[in-house]
């Protein structure tokens, strides 16, 4: 993963954890719909995240490769 991946995880876990219902609603509609979907994309990709680490370790798999290019 790029570091810009990584960052863009970070901050979406934070909005995601320290969201605030009231602030939440101040937003505009078109932005609170945009960020509704950002917002359960980043739950579902949490899912698949937690599913394959849960998966590696049941199969006892290596870990993959984080970086073919080095």
């Amino acid at each position: 993963m790029t570091e810009e991946f990584v960052a863009l995880m970070v901050g979406l876990d934070r909005l995601v954890d320290e969201a605030k219902p009231e602030e939440f609603r101040q937003l505009p509609d078109g932005l609170r719909r945009r960020l509704i979907v950002v917002m359960h994309a980043h739950m579902v990709f949490r899912d698949l995240c937690a599913r394959y680490d849960a998966y590696v370790l049941r199969e006892r798999l290596p870990p993959p490769i984080a970086n073919l290019s080095n």
